[in-house]
């Protein structure tokens, strides 16, 4: 074989492997598999619900929510769908908008970053990588604008 249909061959092949890391189907991130996949979110989403309910000055924007089992339940669910879909993980978000949901209890700034804090404090009960913390914690707080009341 000449040296000219060797090149060919190399280059080819080392083009093919460049467009088949270039799959744009994959996802970028694997921050849903750093936090431990759906069986961590759905502990991180239990233990901050407890620690919405336990708050005095948090559960006042859940009292008619966790007064319904049936409701609590279904914000659970949202919940970690959610916190799945934004971590890059395979589930689809199927509440209502963010403004829709929250604009009607014009939730704090300060109330929001409340439940931030107990968030991370949860996350780092589960997860020992404080950069994937940080990246899920900035990926919930891209959220403020829609959920903060003006």
């Amino acid at each position: 074989m000449s040296n000219k249909i060797k090149l060919i061959i190399v280059f080819f092949s080392g083009w093919l492997f460049f467009i088949s890391s270039c799959n744009t189907h994959q996802p970028s991130d694997n921050l849903f598999q750093e936090l431990g996949g759906l069986d961590t979110l759905e502990l991180v989403t239990d233990a901050w619900i407890d620690s919405l309910k336990s708050d005095a000055t948090l559960s006042v924007y859940f009292t008619n929510l966790f007064n319904d089992s049936i409701a609590t339940l279904n914000f659970r669910n949202h919940l970690v769908d959610q916190f799945c879909s934004l971590s890059g993980g395979p589930c689809v978000y199927k509440g209502r908008s963010m403004e829709l949901v929250h604009q009607p209890l014009q939730i704090q700034s300060e109330d929001f970053d409340k439940t931030i804090y107990y968030l991370r404090n949860i996350l780092n009960t589960y997860i020992t990588n404080e950069n994937t913390v940080l990246n899920f914690i900035v990926r919930i707080q891209s959220l403020e604008p829609s959920i903060v009341g003006p």
